[in-house]
């Protein structure tokens, strides 16, 4: 019978498609599947067959991106894990690989890039923490970067907030900080008298208090000890504050800088609570200590009085 013959060749047709499928030959399984469409369960099968195609695909992308990330083209290797980024651990390998990439560009000093590939790295280890390293030494003279995090709003419930520093002195390897706002307002000397700067609260509190509290071991493992000298001593702290040297050298220039206002947590303190606050340096002049007034210009206050205080820190972007 006609129909019997038709039986055994959709059959035979059928089980040659099935062999294809085995074989992984997965386009043309589909394309006998198709023409047999309504005959056992080819409908069925040519949904399996796209399913296994589109694995198989994302198999040797997954497989390509790993040879390239053996060889270390991590771009490529990147660029391929995210097409497949749903494979296994696809995602997670192009967050790694990202975050090679940018190692490797950070030793080539390309900033702007590598900034870029650590932020595609998201959460890969400190991926973040050198985006934003990155980030630093990127940025000009007078812009802002966030490093670090301390209360500014006053409010504890809702954790610290990240810290703004105006970037005032940057090398090939080192990049100055100054705190964009005065973070504390308070005495310079508990005793109210004008000591040098070794000597002050200010000091500890910045270099002890302050640094401990608004820095990641992470972070403090790029901060290195900035160097200045209060006129009697020479100091070496992970962080200080302007001496008059600094400021007239590096700050007094910017309209932008040199004045500041104090945080939102600071304030309580502050006489001037809705505008700039003057704020202290590390230099004394004979019984009285040398500060920036709300417009930006140098005077000297009495010791006892609660004014600014905006810390330096330097980034080595070598370690």
């Amino acid at each position: 019978a006609i129909g019997s013959e038709d039986d055994r060749e959709k059959d035979r047709r059928y089980k040659e498609a099935q062999v294809l499928q085995e074989r992984a030959m997965y386009e043309d399984a589909i394309d006998v599947y198709d023409k047999l469409y309504g005959y056992e369960d080819s409908e069925s099968k040519i949904t399996a067959c796209k399913v296994l195609m589109q694995s198989a695909k994302e198999k040797a992308t997954y497989d390509t991106a790993v040879k390239s990330f053996n060889n270390k083209d991590y771009y490529t290797a990147a660029s391929l894990f995210e097409k497949v980024e749903d494979y296994e651990d696809a995602k997670d390998k192009a967050k790694e690989s990202y975050y090679k990439y940018g190692e490797e560009l950070m030793a080539k000093a390309e900033w702007e890039k590598a900034y870029d590939a650590f932020t595609e790295a998201s959460d890969h280890s400190n991926a973040k923490l050198l985006a934003a390293k990155c980030k630093i030494m990127k940025s000009g003279i007078g812009t802002t970067v966030t490093l670090g995090k301390y209360d500014q709003d006053g409010d504890s419930s809702d954790g610290n907030e990240g810290l703004e520093w105006y970037v005032i002195s940057k090398s090939d390897t080192q990049v100055v900080l100054l705190s964009r706002y005065a973070i504390a307002l308070m005495p310079y000397s508990e005793d109210g008298t004008a000591v040098p700067y070794a000597q002050s609260s200010v000091r500890k509190f910045v270099n002890e208090t302050f640094y401990n509290e608004a820095f990641t071991e992470e972070e403090k493992a790029y901060i290195v000890p900035t160097k200045i000298n209060d006129g009697t001593n020479d100091i070496e702290d992970h962080a200080v504050i302007l001496t008059k040297e600094m400021f007239e050298q590096l700050v007094s220039n910017s309209s932008t800088m040199k004045a500041a206002k104090a945080t939102q947590a600071a304030k309580p303190n502050s006489t001037y609570s809705s505008r700039s606050t003057f704020y202290w340096t590390s230099s004394i002049t004979g019984e009285r200590v040398v500060c920036i007034g709300t417009n930006g210009n140098v005077y000297d206050a009495g010791a006892s009085l609660s004014y600014g205080v905006r810390p330096v820190i330097t980034i080595d972007v070598t370690k």
